[in-house]
């Protein structure tokens, strides 16, 4: 194929589907650390509350902090590459849990290993999407970005019963062979003009830059509420008494939402062109009420209908805030800027686990 860029050509809709699969592994995996967290609360009964809850908030965490080394081998490498490596280390992360016979291997493996592979892919792919897509860039990032929440979906379905028949052991196994399927949806992404003649490393200016830097502290707080959502959400809804299938259910209700909610945006943005950084702003003003009435309305109906909104207002992290990182660097430094926000975004996330963990210790009450 030639190297140059067709900017919203055929290959581009080829390169956003191939970013739609491969988000939705890695939100699989990301976003479903709350059915591990009570398996390995099981497993592991000698560990603290702090540790489990630490290891896993960290595929989350490392997926967003290693996004600096991601811009740097997007940068150097390419696209391809960046993501190929990564998916190797995400799959050898969740593959060699299998072997673990510590809880410390499985600290490692699950939380380190396959984590910092979640975050190089990831800004290889979300580089290359907004190298092809220009007119329709903020269409193809929200689309492709529905892959984050299906994933979610279909992991929060299939990993329980997995897990019954497989063990969490065998499920692992399972998952790291799905997540070998990134390098071979990273092979998709062919070199362009602007990533074979880019020689810079990293962009330190933007931190220079008072907007981004606020921007950065809304996506740190931000992510430090949904972080704790998404690692405690099962464990609260048990401890309402309700059934296992109930918070399966509600995760999956959750990403349903999500990519309604995503596909809706798409064709408001193509209809209407709104201002990207005011609907970004008002739906996680939004989703910030929700979170604080969710463990207060203990209804189980309730509690599935402020899920269902949560999934909608957070819509907008997936789509609108690469639009306004944009807005923000300009497309020149769209990889630097992807990379020092995820920095940000693992802030919150890495301060979720330990933090949520000593609520907890402190209260006994996930509703805390």
């Amino acid at each position: 194929m030639d190297c140059k860029q067709v900017t919203d050509g055929p290959w581009s809709i080829a390169v956003a589907l191939a970013s739609f699969l491969a988000q939705g592994i890695l939100g699989g995996h990301v976003y479903t650390t709350g059915i591990f967290y009570t398996i390995f609360k099981q497993q592991y009964p000698g560990a603290s509350e702090v540790a489990i809850s630490w290891m896993c908030t960290l595929p989350l965490t490392l997926w967003f902090i290693v996004g600096p080394l991601g811009s740097i081998f997007t940068n150097r490498y390419g696209c391809r590459i960046c993501s190929v490596i990564g998916g190797l280390l995400a799959s050898f992360g969740l593959t060699l849990c299998y072997v673990s016979t510590k809880f410390y291997m499985v600290f490692v493996f699950y939380g380190l290993l396959a984590g910092i592979g979640n975050g190089i892919h990831y800004v290889g792919f979300v580089t290359a999407v907004n190298r092809y897509f220009k007119k329709y860039r903020l269409i193809a990032n929200i689309i492709s970005t529905i892959g984050v929440t299906f994933g979610m979906a279909v992991y929060a379905a299939l990993v329980p019963p997995m897990t019954e028949t497989f063990g969490w052991k065998g499920t692992l196994l399972i998952l790291g062979g799905i997540s070998f399927n990134l390098c071979a949806l990273g092979c998709a992404l062919f070199p362009t003009v602007s990533q074979s003649s880019s020689s810079k490393v990293l962009n330190i200016g933007l931190l220079r830059d008072k907007y981004f830097l606020l921007f950065g502290v809304q996506y740190l707080f931000c992510n430090l509420s949904s972080s704790m959502i998404f690692l405690h959400l099962p464990a609260l809804l048990l401890s309402f008494e309700t059934g296992a299938s109930y918070w399966f259910f509600s995760l999956t209700v959750y990403g349903i939402a999500n990519c309604f909610m995503k596909v809706l945006y798409s064709v408001i943005v193509y209809l209407r062109k709104p201002d990207s950084s005011i609907v970004y702003t008002g739906s996680l003003t939004i989703s910030g009420i929700v979170m604080i009435l969710l463990p207060a309305l203990q209804n189980q109906v309730w509690v599935i209908v402020l899920v269902a909104i949560l999934g909608c207002t957070c819509s907008v992290t997936g789509g609108h805030n690469v639009e306004v990182i944009l807005y923000l660097v300009g497309q020149e430094n769209v990889s630097d800027g992807l990379g020092f926000g995820q920095v940000a975004k693992a802030s919150g996330s890495l301060l979720a686990g330990p933090l949520a963990g000593l609520l907890y210790e402190a209260s006994r009450r996930y509703d805390t």
